[in-house]
């Protein structure tokens, strides 16, 4: 064959190229037809996107692990990401065992016999964490004169209005109330109720509240102490500081009327109530003497008989604090 055969002439070679090309869209066509082609590219796609997946996947956990190198990443659920450390801390403040107290301001009482029949006094209390059950011991006590046990989230007890309870029985079954024996104390006065919660990891919690405590009275062996109220003969009186007094001598007027003798202890210094009304009749202001134990000399009765039948009905200021 001559070479001027073998060589292609331009438009040959044009000719051979555009009919090149169609040979080479068909086979690509009838390739996804037959599905050779296409899922190579599918293939080739879904490892892309399963790669971006990865990458995606990756960069996401290092940022939850790392949320000091991204700040962005702290808000989760709609709240801030917590240290571990700082959770467990928030979690021991959230279950601190705490207990709370609350109680009338005034108790009202009596002295009873062989200290029965004394004057109680509501208390209420509410515990905050811990772990439950929770039991208490409130002024000395694990239960009510009913035998109930003082246990619970919250709840009231029955708190005796002694000063000082001494040792404490209940009377009966039927009569279920207590009987105060040993040192216990009735009297006017600030009382502090103190009450301890333990709960069932053994913690546990205390609080105080105070009661100011007012001795009904009618009795001379009852010692009225100077700073503190009492209900003598159904009225409030208040005792002056500086001195103590003592139920004396009482009397029938003229016209039927009661009259009481209240006398300072250690003197004949002494003050007269009518008991219809409880008002001042007269008073007794002699001089003391030097020697006259408890009260000083020179004292000025007139000023605390003044004070004293201004405080007639009138209920006690008191610190809650202290005495």
């Amino acid at each position: 064959m001559t070479n001027r055969m073998r060589q292609l002439r331009p438009r040959d070679a044009a000719l051979f190229l555009a009919v090149a090309a169609v040979v080479a869209v068909l086979g690509v066509m009838i390739g996804r037809e037959l599905g050779i082609g296409g899922q190579a590219t599918a293939t080739l796609e879904q490892v892309s996107v399963d790669s971006g997946v990865a990458e995606a996947t990756a960069a996401a956990d290092v940022r939850d692990a790392t949320p000091e190198a991204n700040p962005d990443a702290n808000e989760t659920d709609g709240g801030t990401f917590r240290d571990p450390a700082e959770s467990a801390e928030s979690q021991d403040a959230a279950s601190a065992l705490s207990l709370r107290l609350s109680a009338p301001d005034i108790c009202e009482t009596d002295h009873g016999f062989y200290g029965s029949g004394i004057g109680e006094t509501p208390v209420a209390w509410e515990v905050t964490g811990g772990k439950a059950p929770h039991f208490l011991e409130i002024d000395g006590e694990i239960r009510d004169a009913s035998r109930r046990l003082y246990a619970g989230p919250r709840g009231i007890a029955s708190v005796s209005c002694a000063l000082e309870t001494g040792e404490v029985r209940y009377w009966d079954a039927e009569n279920s109330y207590r009987v105060l024996d040993g040192d216990y104390v009735v009297d006017s006065g600030l009382k502090t109720i103190r009450a301890v919660v333990t709960d069932a990891d053994g913690r546990t919690g205390e609080a105080t509240v105070d009661v100011y405590v007012i001795l009904s009275t009618g009795r001379h062996e009852h010692l009225l102490r100077g700073g503190h109220t009492y209900r003598v003969f159904g009225t409030l009186i208040t005792i002056p500081s500086g001195i103590d007094m003592r139920i004396s001598t009482a009397e029938t007027g003229d016209f039927g009327y009661d009259y009481q003798r209240i006398k300072v202890e250690g003197s004949d210094a002494a003050v007269w109530f009518d008991l219809d009304g409880f008002a001042e009749v007269s008073r007794e202001t002699p001089e003391v003497e030097a020697a006259t134990s408890g009260v000083s000399h020179g004292t000025d009765f007139d000023q605390l008989f003044d004070a004293l039948t201004r405080s007639v009905g009138q209920l006690p200021t008191f610190n809650t604090q202290s005495e």
